[in-house]
């Protein structure tokens, strides 16, 4: 939206400026629109990298197997800061019967502790086929709808 509002007023003020007789009368749209482009563009980018997931975790619902990993903790994302808060995921692990390998899967960051919640608890992890690097882990089905203010 900023992306759009920007290139509208730096063709709005390259106009008022030409009307005006002054030779730069294409700066404006130059410097104000290529702004604009920059945060269009990157606002498009997450926009679709935000669906393609969505869509990702619909296939994998509908389409995956589904396992059920025993969540072994959680844990702080401190690669990332909200507000001055690192937000936490869910870790759970899921053992191959056959070989015994173990399978590590992380959730979705959250914005709370969800310990209480999940704490000695299963949860199911949607794989595509054998890909484990595939996967989607349904916090919805334990966590309850949670509202900060």
């Amino acid at each position: 939206m900023i992306g759009i509002c920007s290139l509208a007023v730096g063709c709005a003020v390259s106009i008022a400026i030409k009307n005006s007789g002054t030779e730069l009368w294409f700066l404006p749209a130059v410097i104000i629109g290529t702004t604009g482009l920059v945060f269009l563009v990157l606002g498009t980018a997450f926009l679709l990298a935000e669906k393609r997931k969505r869509a990702m975790e619909e296939e994998l619902k509908n389409n995956g197997r589904v396992l059920e990993a025993s969540v072994t903790g959680v844990q702080s994302n401190m690669n990332i800061t909200v507000n001055g808060r690192h937000p936490y995921y869910v870790e759970a692990h899921w053992q191959e019967p056959m070989s015994g390998t173990v399978h590590v899967f992380r959730s979705r960051d959250v914005d709370f502790d969800p310990w209480g919640y999940v704490e000695g608890r299963k949860v199911k992890v949607y794989v595509m086929d054998n890909d484990y690097s595939r996967y989607y882990m349904d916090l919805e089905s334990v966590l309850p709808k949670v509202e900060v203010h």
